[in-house]
């Protein structure tokens, strides 16, 4: 059976107050220590743009190859309460350019 992966939902849920969330979402620093799931796996910031309209872009994958393209858009930023943002993962061959 295909799995669809047009889109998805992801949703987590951390035990922190939201001012140390906030830190944690929003600095690139914080993102690539935290955002990968294992030992073995890496995110890497290459662009952060934090801001309303702005669009970051990681790398993410094996630590000795992240070969996937992740492009986020922040749509809201009420610190430090509401972050709304999409992320769109990128499978392809050659990596596209950035659309910013």
């Amino acid at each position: 059976m295909p799995l669809d992966t047009d889109t998805f939902d992801l949703h987590r849920t951390f035990n922190l107050p939201p001012e140390k969330l906030w830190v944690l979402l929003t600095d690139p620093k914080h993102r690539e220590k935290w955002g990968g799931p294992d030992a073995d796996t890496v995110l890497v910031v290459d662009k952060a743009d934090v801001r309303v309209g702005g669009q970051d872009r990681h790398r993410c994958g094996p630590a000795d190859a992240p070969e996937f393209i992740v492009d986020t858009r922040w749509y809201d930023l009420t610190e430090p309460s509401r972050a709304v943002f999409t992320e769109t993962l990128v499978l392809a061959e050659p990596l596209p350019a950035p659309v910013w």
